[in-house]
């Protein structure tokens, strides 16, 4: 029995530390490690309602979106992750496919059914990603916590 307490104990100190600090979270779940601008941006977007990466092309924002992405949904219940791009080749191709390798990359086993473009853990816990130009197709997704990522952001529509 006291097994069982302190191992939900432990679990609730493992996720308050998750949610401080993501870039722990991140690295310990995947095995690598970030730099000081990717841990940066994840604990921003877990501390802030909106932050804006401005970086020059290949700088790891891709790539620390995916991993932010499953660090919120992993971390928050219940959680939605809704991902959006200026294309459906810039959300499938490239944020969803580091969303994949990270999920496979997962040194810890990782819960959920993944698909192309959506990783569905329960009803109330889901990431989806799709391109749009029309603003009222982001409408509809409610839950208590939610984190909407728009990559490669400066292609996408002041109203998105």
């Amino acid at each position: 029995m006291t097994t069982d307490i302190t191992t939900q104990e432990q679990r609730q100190v493992i996720l308050e530390q998750a949610r401080k600090f993501p870039d722990w979270w991140i690295e310990r779940v995947f095995a690598q490690k970030l730099w000081r601008m990717q841990i940066a941006v994840a604990q921003a977007t877990f501390m802030y309602p909106r932050v804006t990466v401005r970086s020059c092309q290949s700088a790891g924002k891709t790539y620390i979106a995916a991993r932010i992405a499953l660090a919120f949904l992993y971390n928050y219940s219940p959680a939605t992750v809704i991902t959006t791009g200026p294309t459906n080749r810039q959300v499938e191709d490239i944020l969803w496919r580091e969303i994949r390798l990270a999920f496979s990359q997962s040194g810890v086993p990782l819960e959920g059914n993944l698909t192309r473009k959506a990783l569905d853990l329960n009803e109330n816990r889901f990431a989806v990603g799709f391109a749009t130009d029309e603003p009222e197709r982001m409408l509809g997704y409610h839950n208590v916590n939610v984190l909407v990522i728009g990559d490669d952001a400066a292609g996408l529509t002041n109203d998105i």
